[in-house]
């Protein structure tokens, strides 16, 4: 089943190329908090009915719906909250770069906590598929903002510092929802239970902090941003998180991790074709070298 599981992490970089520029903007219009309170209940309304109507709600153990809460806060509420947080400060496509190192590192710790082993060439693909995705970033950053070409180095160092911390949570994330589908919780369903727990600590850390009433207000006053939510929600936590799932599922946590870091690559190929625009030659060796990184990964 490796095939469905390449399948999906690749759907997933997709996705979650998509979302992050989608998202990027509607956090920068309305605030970070009130975008990621905001679009996670969205995604639990969207959820639900698909769950019910599949016959997800089981008796499932008290370890794997533990494990789902914290692969949830870890990924939708700490790693969102520090990448978008990131983004306002150094752009997104700095940001990216930083993240991308999330795939070294979920290889690593699923050596520790998963005993999965990938030898030499694996690491090697990684390292490979990780350097083609930030030359990507790197040659695509005469479209980033203007507006941060000078930026202090103090928040700077404050934006790769929360960007490399993001790559981090999405590691752990990846694990932690790794062990909760091995023990027998399904992708569908845990992709509810992320955004739910999600939801909750964004919800109870708004009524702590009375942040509810002023974040609905700067939703409903920011010009466009219900259809940015609506359409980040979509590729992001509901179906990006739900692929990257079913990646998790079918293929070691490795190769899920580098197959989904792959999203700069596919968001090239998708923004050339929307734009009409012929990608950079930097841009196009940087895919070229991812995609030789991942071959590399997965013929070992």
């Amino acid at each position: 089943m490796l095939s469905i599981g390449i399948a999906a992490g690749l759907g997933t970089a997709c996705s979650w190329g998509i979302s992050a520029v989608v998202n990027a903007a509607a956090a920068t219009r309305v605030g970070v908090y009130a975008f990621m309170m905001t679009r996670l209940p969205l995604a639990v309304l969207i959820l639900i009915p698909p769950c019910l109507m599949a016959g997800q709600f089981q008796p499932y153990s008290l370890y794997a719906l533990f494990m789902g809460i914290v692969s949830g806060i870890l990924g939708l509420v700490v790693c969102d909250w520090c990448l978008y947080t990131a983004v306002s400060r150094i752009g997104i496509r700095a940001a990216m770069v930083c993240q991308s190192l999330y795939a070294c590192i979920t290889a690593l710790l699923g050596m520790v906590m998963l005993s999965e082993y990938i030898g030499i060439q694996g690491f090697l693909g990684i390292a490979v598929a990780t350097l083609g995705v930030c030359m990507v970033i790197i040659a695509e950053r005469q479209h980033a903002e203007h507006a941060l070409a000078n930026l202090s180095p103090a928040r700077r160092r404050q934006g790769v510092s929360l960007a490399l911390f993001s790559a981090v949570m999405v590691a752990f994330g990846l694990i932690v929802s790794k062990i909760a589908i091995q023990e027998g919780i399904p992708p569908l369903f845990l992709t509810l239970l992320r955004n739910t727990s999600g939801a909750f600590i964004l919800l109870g850390m708004g009524i702590g902090l009375q942040r509810i009433q002023s974040s609905m207000a700067a939703v409903r006053t920011a010009p466009g941003v219900i259809r940015l939510l609506l359409i980040g929600c979509i590729f992001g936590p509901t179906g990006g998180i739900w692929l990257s799932l079913v990646a998790l599922e079918h293929a070691p946590t490795a190769v899920a991790s580098t197959l989904i870091g792959m999203q700069p690559v596919a968001l090239l190929l998708v923004s050339g074709i929307h734009e009409r625009r012929c990608p950079s030659l930097g841009s196009i060796i940087g895919a070229c070298t991812a995609c030789a990184g991942t071959a590399i990964l997965l013929l070992r």
